[in-house]
Parts: C-alpha cells; sequence; structure tokens
C-alpha cells in the first residue's frame, strides 16, 4: 500500500466581531439585540511540494465601506509570512466564493493560480497541467 502525502494546515484568524446585531443575521430580527458574532479566516494547505491559499480575507477599509466594522488582527498575507508562506510569490489560491471577505486581499498573491476555469482576460487564471475542470465558469 503506498503512503498518502502528508499536509500541514494552518487556520489563521484575521479578524474577529465579538457581537453583531440579531437583525443583520436573521431575517425579522431585532437589530437591537446583540448576539454572538464572527470570527474571519483565511486557511494554508502545505504539502506534496505545493502550498495553497484558501480565501484571502479582507481589509478594514473594505469591511468598513461595506458598512461592516470588525476588529482586526493581522492581513492574512502578514500572518502567513510568520509561517514561512510567501504570499507575493508562492502559494495557488483557492477562492470558496467571491465575497469581499474571502477575496479582499488577492492582489496580496499576484503569482498564485487561481485552479478554477475563469475568463481568459485575467492572466492568473493560467491553465495547470494538474487542475481538474470546475463546472460553471465566472460571471462577466
Amino acid at each position: 500500500m503506498s503512503k498518502l502525502p502528508e499536509y500541514e494546515i494552518y487556520a489563521i484568524r484575521y479578524a474577529k466581531q465579538d457581537k453583531r446585531a440579531e437583525g443583520h443575521v436573521f431575517l425579522g430580527g431585532d437589530r437591537n439585540k446583540m448576539i454572538q458574532g464572527l470570527d474571519f479566516f483565511t486557511y494554508a494547505l502545505r504539502g506534496g511540494g505545493r502550498t495553497w491559499i484558501v480565501d484571502t480575507g479582507m481589509t478594514a477599509r473594505q469591511s468598513e465601506r461595506m458598512g461592516r466594522k470588525y476588529d482586526f488582527i493581522c492581513r492574512p498575507s502578514e500572518a502567513l509570512a510568520k509561517i514561512g508562506i510567501d504570499a507575493a510569490s508562492e502559494p495557488d489560491v483557492i477562492l470558496t466564493h467571491a465575497h469581499f471577505d474571502h477575496v479582499g486581499t488577492l492582489e496580496d498573491y499576484p503569482e498564485g493560480a487561481l485552479p478554477y476555469p475563469g475568463r481568459g482576460d485575467d492572466p492568473r487564471h493560467r491553465p495547470r497541467h494538474d487542475a481538474r475542470p470546475v463546472p460553471g465558469r465566472l460571471p462577466p
């Protein structure tokens, strides 16, 4: 039986919100009632000679522009540097979806390939010999 590859998986908490208004979470919720807030993470996976980042996070400026206030702990790319991952040159990026808190620091990953089919005008959507096609496409 062949040995499975080993991977390191890091969860990087880069922002938090201790409390949030119930009305921001639930339809018909009370905007004056505060409930448990959120923690915001980006993830790094490293193994088999490759590094992937899952979602890139956001900045305080972006969250405030969206009308939200969070407590920022760090910029995800700076936390990655502390564990030896250079966001500017090394990792590939996997985006789970295009909300601002998932794609907000994509500019920190200029060399990172986005391993899913996309529009041909973005050079980061380059073909990868080892990427499996994903059904669907990015909106125009």
